[in-house]
């Protein structure tokens, strides 16, 4: 590839950028949610695959926001049945969260396509490669938000 028709990294950035705005935008559209409800969602969907505890501080360090909101944004999911509370395990005075959508759910769906069409994306790179753009990817996020 000459010097010329390279292509810059962080031009291919901001389509990346506008690409996952356009997404976040059409699911918070077709599910009916917020933008911190979609966040959370997919927190709590990750944390089930990989058989994680997510307490609701971490949802609130997640999104930046008070424990008040934090505890309304709960309720709020709660209500519509796609979380619940529960006693935490090894810490009686704590609670978890974690997700309670049906595995038929639209909401389950929209995120399955969305990771495997990311999946797809990176289907085709070489090893070395997909460590490069990990890393790259790590370095940008600390670069963007340090101390996450």
């Amino acid at each position: 590839m000459s010097a010329d028709t390279r292509i810059d990294p962080l031009d291919a950035l901001l389509d990346l950028e506008a690409a996952l705005a356009t997404e976040e935008r059409e699911l918070r559209g077709v599910l009916n949610l917020g933008a911190n409800d979609i966040v959370v969602l997919r927190l709590l969907l990750a944390a089930e695959q990989a058989d994680a505890l997510v307490r609701p501080s971490e949802i609130s360090r997640t999104l930046a926001i008070s424990t008040a909101a934090t505890t309304a944004l709960i309720d709020r999911l709660e209500t519509r049945g796609y979380l619940a509370r529960r006693p935490h395990e090894s810490d009686r005075r704590s609670i978890r969260v974690t997700a309670t959508i049906p595995d038929d759910s639209p909401i389950r769906a929209a995120f399955a396509t969305s990771r495997a069409h990311r999946a797809d994306a990176l289907d085709g790179l070489l090893p070395e490669q997909r460590d490069a753009v990990a890393s790259a990817f790590r370095r940008l996020s600390s670069a963007i938000a340090p101390g996450e």
